[in-house]
């Protein structure tokens, strides 16, 4: 009886369904499992009891025999330690390739799971959730080996549309469409829209101030302002494109920018210049300094700083704010302008986020290829820190938006994340599929408030997941 349970034994091992002997190493998990304790084996639950309990294989199905009284393990995936035969052509599954000792393929990095459609990795894979056949909704990401939550629909796809700008201030959502020409509000937990403005030239950037929503008309080189409940629409400041043409260093005097802060003033930046004012209209400017070859876009305030992404020369710069002393900000080598009170934090930056800049706590962070990066603003050193990554295929980072020492952001793979507010920071991946597969137009913006992230994806769609 003895012989005919071993050699039993030994045809199990030989057609790849795997035992945990006495002493013997498990192959799936690369641990011992000692003759009469529990030992786990990857893709299957635990197996108990006596020297051979047997788990089922990769994809197969609950294992039948165990002898000494152990109970077969359930059928699923096999660790990537575990070889399987290649197909009838000879090719490996995907992301596994074939050793030549014993002919079979193994996953590689042998970290990953060994599923019938190739190596996966179960904790992060959405259509490969914890184990082989757990496939995620199309929008949900897979986070630890469990499906995230679907994000919400907050406001329906709008047909025709192109880009969406996203502000959020006492429970309201406040947002500009761009093809539509049209500046929209609507209670973040769902509502009817209420109509701001019309008849606007492609509006991009908004923010809320106080009772009063502000944004940017692109097509009049206009800072459009009206009521929160709508109402007749005025521009604080209006910049005919023929005035003072060529006259800021040769560059056309478009309005790159703005921003409020305090409550009661108006940042903006036209050309090479960054101006402050007032919001009361018809009250005059003072420049706060001027670009010696950039171009200022996004700006951000705090305290005596301003700092933006530059175009044209992809620097990420801090101006410190003198009244009446303005900045200049010029590189080392500059033969036309001498640099003063202004920091330069990022220089050359390959693909620069030029919409989306936040200074937090006397740090200023910026988006460049697939990274969120920070410097110090009161004590620059010239060399930036990546607070968080995005997919290891991203290129640039469409939209992000800072909140409660958090950043949230989405790359161009279509993937949205979030991470603490330090450097080297870990991801946790909050939706996915954020992105026109045709177009590839990916997330125009986004905002957050104390429970939800808001964003507006290339159907013009604002989807939300809570924050926490």
């Amino acid at each position: 009886m003895k012989k005919s349970i071993s050699l039993l034994g030994v045809l199990l091992i030989s057609g790849s369904i795997y035992a945990c002997g006495s002493k013997k190493a498990d192959t799936t998990t690369g641990q011992q499992c000692p003759g009469s304790a529990t030992c786990v084996s990857a893709g299957g639950t635990l197996t108990t009891g006596g020297t051979t309990g047997v788990a089922g294989m990769s994809g197969g199905t609950a294992g039948t025999v165990a002898t000494g009284g152990g109970a077969g393990g359930t059928g699923g995936a096999a660790g990537g330690a575990t070889g399987v035969m290649p197909d009838a052509a000879g090719q490996c599954p995907r992301r596994s390739l074939k050793h030549t000792d014993d002919m079979l393929c193994y996953c590689q990095p042998a970290s990953l799971t060994m599923c019938p459609d190739g190596c996966v990795d179960p904790t992060q894979d959405p259509t490969h959730c914890g184990n082989c056949t757990t496939m995620c909704e199309a929008t949900a990401e897979c986070v630890d080996g469990l499906c995230g939550l679907t994000p919400t629909t907050v406001v329906p796809a709008a047909a025709g549309c192109e880009a969406m700008h996203l502000a959020v201030a006492g429970g309201v959502l406040y947002w500009t469409d761009k093809a539509h020409g049209t500046v929209q509000s609507q209670p973040a937990a769902g509502g009817t829209p209420t109509m701001i403005a019309t008849g606007q030239m492609t509006p991009t950037t908004i923010q809320v101030n106080g009772t009063q929503v502000y944004w940017l008309n692109t097509g009049s080189n206009e800072i459009m302002t009206a009521p929160i409940g709508g109402g007749a629409a005025t521009a604080v400041v209006s910049i005919p494109p023929s005035a003072d043409a060529g006259a800021d260093g040769g560059v056309p005097p478009t309005i790159g920018g703005f921003t409020i802060a305090r409550g009661t003033i108006l940042y903006y930046s036209t050309g090479k210049t960054i101006y402050k004012m007032g919001l009361t209209p018809g009250l005059p400017k003072q420049e706060v300094g001027h670009e010696d070859s950039g171009i200022p876009k996004a700006l951000a305030v705090e305290g005596d700083y301003i700092g933006y992404p530059a175009d044209i020369n992809g620097d990420v710069d801090i101006m410190n704010m003198i009244d009446f002393d303005p900045s200049v900000c010029a590189s080392t080598d500059s033969t036309t302008a001498m640099n003063h009170l202004c920091a330069r934090v990022g220089r050359s930056q390959g693909s620069l986020n030029l919409e989306n800049v936040f200074m937090v706590n006397e740090v200023i962070y910026w988006a460049n290829q697939g990274q969120i990066l920070s410097s110090s603003v009161t004590m620059p050193t010239g060399v930036y820190d990546t607070v968080a990554s995005g997919s290891a295929d991203a290129s640039k980072i469409p939209a992000f938006t800072v909140r409660d020492m958090t950043v949230y952001f989405a790359d161009d793979t279509g993937v949205i994340f979030k991470a603490p507010l330090m450097i080297n920071a870990t991801t946790t991946k909050l939706a996915r599929a954020q992105i026109d597969t045709t177009t590839l137009a990916g997330v125009s913006s986004m905002v957050a408030d104390s429970s939800n992230l808001y964003w507006a994806n290339p159907a013009c769609e604002i989807l939300s997941v809570p924050t926490q």
